[in-house]
């Protein structure tokens, strides 16, 4: 069986960097490796994390997780390379699954990984986000052509450098290029991991605005207009999401000509999203059903904000390409 590199990209990660390192190393074999790719943090990451078995890589200055990756995976020794954010739990059999999933499948390039459901006493805000990302990932096809960076793999062969200086969406593109590139990528669903980042309703907002913009950015830079009428996805975002957030755009705007509209097209875009409410009352109160109807609403119209803002730089970009250059 293959061994595996796992990189953890880190900056200032000292709440959750034991409990990370601790997980990966209830799950490693005697040949695997774990490299840690210090980002010119100022808090005791480092310190914390030299209480482990693993090798440490320091950046010189501060550049993003893409720039950690791709120099971990420099230098990586073993066949597989395994990322994992440092506010991950990865579950014990993570690591023997990828490595059998790669031993059989040997055409797939890639693979990006589920998310659990997070259990702990959180606040709201966090617990929608588990759930969330749980239910994209779990209800997404076997072959897809993004990658989750947060806890992904590929193979050492034919591996692709990721794309740097690029924010929010740098692990979409990543897989977007590979996909491009003919390379398979998977989904396996039967792995988990818990993402022990905390959110509060004002950085989700925050967090799903950019990256409707930047998702934008790129489906328009990318030219990718057959997303909408071919099987091919616009990375993790079905049609179906984007269906979702046209009719609570489109409902929100219609509350000016009929009040009947508005409940008729809310009733509409429920009707929508009818899967990812069931999934969310299997495991929570009625209260909390609610309340995460009304959010995901909110939610849809951020990331409608978000695209009607890429749409607009966009616009602005090709007529006055030389002002935009100027600003940014």
């Amino acid at each position: 069986m293959q061994s595996v590199s796992i990189i953890i990209p880190v900056y200032n990660s000292e709440k959750t960097i034991t409990a990370c390192l601790q997980s990966i190393f209830d799950s490693i074999s005697q040949n695997d490796e774990v490299i840690l790719v210090n980002d010119c943090s100022t808090d005791s990451t480092v310190s914390l994390a030299s209480d482990f078995n693993i090798q440490i890589i320091s950046l010189i200055k501060n550049s993003g997780p893409s720039t950690a990756r791709n120099a971990g995976a420099e230098m990586a020794t073993n066949e597989i390379l395994v990322f994992v954010d440092s506010d991950m739990i990865i579950s014990k059999e993570s690591l023997d699954r990828i490595k059998s999933y790669f031993h059989v499948r040997h055409k797939v390039q890639s693979l990006t990984l589920n998310f659990a459901i997070d259990y702990r006493n959180v606040n709201y805000a966090t617990r929608y986000k588990s759930h969330y990302m749980s239910y994209v990932t779990k209800n997404n096809t076997t072959k897809v052509n993004y990658i989750y960076g947060a806890y992904c793999a590929t193979r050492k062969d034919g591996f692709i450098k990721w794309p740097e200086n690029i924010r929010y969406t740098e692990d979409s593109r990543w897989g977007y290029i590979q996909s491009k590139m003919g390379y398979e990528i998977h989904c396996l669903h039967e792995v988990n991991a818990i993402h022990l980042k905390n959110y509060s309703l004002r950085s989700l907002i925050k967090n799903d605005l950019n990256i409707a913009f930047h998702f934008c950015d790129k489906f328009l830079n990318e030219k990718r207009w057959l997303t909408s009428i071919v099987n091919e996805e616009f990375g993790h975002t079905s049609k179906k999401q984007m269906l979702s957030v046209i009719l609570s755009v489109i409902s929100l705007f219609s509350l000016g000509i009929s009040f009947n509209l508005f409940w008729f097209l809310v009733l509409l875009w429920g009707c929508v999203n009818l899967n990812f409410f069931t999934y969310i009352s299997k495991h929570n109160s009625s209260s909390f059903i609610l309340k995460t109807i009304l959010w995901y609403y909110v939610i849809n119209l951020t990331y409608g904000v978000g695209i009607i803002f890429g749409m607009s730089m966009y616009a602005v970009e090709i007529l006055f390409p030389s002002n935009v250059k100027q600003v940014l």
